[in-house]
C-alpha cells in the first residue's frame, strides 16, 4: 500500500491510520510546504514500511496509551536525515543507519527536524524473545550504524521492502519470519554486549528456557518439567519466570508450535506434506483439537493456510 500527500492534515489521517494513534505537529518554522508518502507492506509476523516527509513531530500521550486496544513494538531504521526518539527518560539520535527500538505500549515522542526517510519495522509484542524487563531498558537507545550486525539487518529490511512486491507470498511469507529472527538478533546481542542490560537471574532463565524451547520444540516429551530439569530449576520457579511476562511455560511452547506449523503449511518446500503430517512433525497428534487451536491463534484453518501457500 503505497500513500503519498501534501499537507499535514492529510499526514495526521496517514499516520494514524497506517500505525497507532498519534498527535502529529509541525517542527521549526511553521508555512513550510510538506511533503510526506507511506509505503506499507504486510507479512505474517509483522508490519514493514517506508516513510519519507518533511519535518515534523509524532507523540503517543498517555490518553493514547489508555484508548489502545493493541500495542506493539516499532524498530526504526534511519535511512536518511535525522530522528530523534524519546522514551521512558531517554533520547536517541539517529543518523542514517542507526536503529532505534520503541513500545506503543508507553508514551513517547519522535521528532524529525528536517526531510528523513525512515524503514519502520511494526509488530506484536510476543514476537521479541527478550523477557520484558530488558526490553525497557533498550527502548530509546541508539543501535550504531558501525556495528556489522545493524548493517546487515539494515540491508535485509531495506531490501524487503523494496522487493515485497515482486516476490509470491510463500517467499514473502519466509522472509517475514527471517526478519523478525533477525530484529530479536539485532536486540539481544544489544542487551549481551552493554553492562547497562544486565539480565537478572530470572530474566536469563528465561531467556535460556525459551532458546532450549525453540530447540527442541519436535521433542514430544517437551513441557514444564523436563525444561525445568534441564536447567536444574523447579518448575515453581520456572513458572514464575513466565508469569512475569503473562504467559505460562505451556503456553509459550503451545504458541511457538503453532508458529512453526503455520510456517510449514506456507513453505512450498512443505508442499508433499499433508497438514497431519505438519502437526505431528511440532507434537500436535489430535487432528480437530490441532485445528480448533490453530484457527483461534490465526483466524483460519490449517487447510485455508495451505491453500494461500
Amino acid at each position: 500500500m503505497s500513500i503519498a500527500v501534501n499537507s499535514l492534515d492529510q499526514w495526521r489521517t496517514v499516520v494514524n491510520s497506517s500505525f497507532v494513534a498519534l498527535d502529529v505537529a509541525e517542527v521549526g518554522v511553521g508555512g513550510r510546504p510538506f511533503r510526506g508518502s507511506v509505503d506499507s507492506q504486510s507479512f505474517p509476523a509483522f508490519e514493514l514500511s517506508g516513510i519519507s516527509a518533511s519535518s515534523h513531530a509524532v507523540e503517543r500521550t498517555p490518553r493514547h496509551v489508555r484508548e489502545a486496544t493493541h500495542n506493539f513494538y516499532k524498530l526504526n531504521l534511519q535511512v536518511s536525515g535525522t530522528s530523534m526518539v524519546i522514551q521512558d527518560g531517554r533520547e536517541a539520535l539517529l543518523q542514517p543507519g542507526d536503529f532505534a527500538l520503541y513500545d506503543t505500549s508507553r508514551p513517547f515522542t519522535v521528532v524529525h527536524d528536517g526531510d528523513f526517510r525512515l524503514t519502520v519495522c511494526m509488530f506484536s509484542r510476543d514476537r521479541l524473545q527478550l523477557p520484558v524487563d530488558a526490553i525497557g531498558h533498550l527502548t530509546a537507545v541508539r543501535i550504531d550504524h558501525d556495528d556489522a550486525l545493524s548493517r546487515i539487518v539494515g540491508q535485509f529490511f531495506n531490501q524487503l521492502l523494496s522487493s515485497s512486491q515482486h516476490l509470491g507470498q510463500s517467499a514473502a511469507s519466509r522472509l517475514g519470519y527471517t526478519a523478525i529472527d533477525l530484529a530479536n538478533t539485532l536486540l539481544t546481542q544489544q542487551v549481551q554486549g552493554d553492562a547497562r542490560f544486565g539480565l537478572g537471574h530470572r530474566d536469563r532463565l528465561r531467556a535460556a528456557a525459551i532458546k532450549y524451547i525453540d530447540d527442541n520444540l519436535h521433542d514430544v516429551d517437551l513441557n514444564p518439567s523436563s525444561i525445568a530439569a534441564a536447567h536444574f530449576v523447579s518448575i515453581r520457579s520456572l513458572q514464575e519466570t513466565f508469569q512475569e511476562s503473562a504467559t505460562t511455560v505451556s503456553r509459550e511452547i503451545r504458541m511457538r508450535r503453532l508458529e512453526r506449523c503455520r510456517r510449514d503449511l506456507l513453505d512450498p518446500l512443505s508442499d508433499g506434506d499433508s497438514v497431519s503430517a505438519v502437526a505431528g512433525r511440532w507434537g500436535f497428534h489430535n487432528a480437530a483439537n490441532f485445528s480448533r487451536l490453530f484457527r483461534s491463534v490465526f483466524g483460519e484453518s490449517p487447510s485455508h493456510c495451505r491453500d494461500r501457500s
